[in-house]
């Protein structure tokens, strides 16, 4: 299995100043997701993933996420509706703010 080597997130110095402060006024939001999923309470989410997804999906990954690596089996079980998975080069964790417009076309085209 190859490793994930994370990338550094680099932005404008004025952004990730907004960035951070965005990130200090909604704490502790941000970190309530990564908490939940080391919870006991995952059984109930367990059950919902059993089921197939029913409406269209596009998921676009980093292919340089150092959080997450992309997914590297086959789940199309999972899935009774059109999925486009994407894995993004050039991006991380954060595909939004790392390459905007590139992704706003992604999601452009996919929605057509």
């Amino acid at each position: 299995m190859a490793s994930v080597v994370a990338r550094p997130l680099s932005l404008d110095p004025a952004l990730q100043a907004e960035l951070h402060e965005h990130l200090r006024a909604s704490m502790p939001a941000p970190m309530k997701y990564y908490r939940a999923m080391l919870r006991p309470g995952l059984l109930g989410a367990a059950r919902r993933l059993s089921q197939p997804i029913t409406v269209p999906l596009l998921q676009l990954h980093g292919a340089d996420d150092g959080c997450i690596p992309p997914p590297r089996v086959d789940d199309r079980h999972r899935f009774a509706a059109p999925r486009a998975l994407e894995v993004v080069p050039d991006v991380g964790h954060f595909l939004h703010i790392e390459a905007p417009e590139a992704i706003a076309a992604r999601i452009a085209a996919w929605a057509q």
